[in-house]
């Protein structure tokens, strides 16, 4: 998989997360959006796909969201899901689909203006129950040559770092 593939994927999984990512994070669409100098209908357009998230705005995005969580480690449940829906590649397909499924699930928690502490907790035991399984499935399958391929990862390929991932095109040409 070239960089422009691993590229590709890492912004369509943040578009097709970014509602359910924002309302984890407590982030109305206008606060997103005033965040990243936007209008929320500009939000709305990223969040359904009538605009495509550009790699600048993935960029600032994941900034924002790894700010919030140095500055939010009270919430325990963005950290995990960011890592499970954007930066864990060894997750694909069906188990992926249900993946999200919890995650609308935790997001509509949010909204439903529970604290925190309880957000927490429901959404440990909504992931706990669906990753094992997952996990076994997807680590099977991964062993599978034609599936290295197709997806650039392996059984034993940890989640990257986002901005290595989107710099690792990019030749550092010692400060030049």
């Amino acid at each position: 998989m070239t960089n422009t593939e691993i590229h590709g994927v890492l912004v369509e999984r943040l578009r097709e997360n970014l509602p359910e990512i924002r309302k984890i994070a407590g982030w109305s669409g206008e606060e997103l959006g005033g965040m990243l100098g936007l209008s929320r209908q500009s939000i709305s357009k990223l969040e359904t796909g009538l605009s495509t998230i550009t790699v600048a705005q993935y960029i600032a995005i994941r900034h924002l969201l790894d700010a919030w969580m140095a500055f939010h480690p009270e919430n325990k449940t963005l950290p995990r899901v960011i890592t499970l829906l954007l930066d864990d590649r060894r997750i694909w397909g069906a188990e992926y689909t249900k993946l999200q499924r919890v995650v609308k699930t935790i997001a509509a928690t949010t909204t439903g203006g529970a604290e925190q502490a309880a957000i927490d907790a429901i959404a440990k035991v909504l992931l706990d129950e669906w990753e094992g399984p997952a996990r076994e499935y997807c680590h099977t399958k991964l062993l599978e040559p034609m599936m290295i391929e197709k997806l650039g990862v392996t059984a034993d390929t940890e989640p990257g770092n986002w901005t290595e991932i989107i710099l690792s095109g990019k030749k550092m040409n010692n400060g030049r």
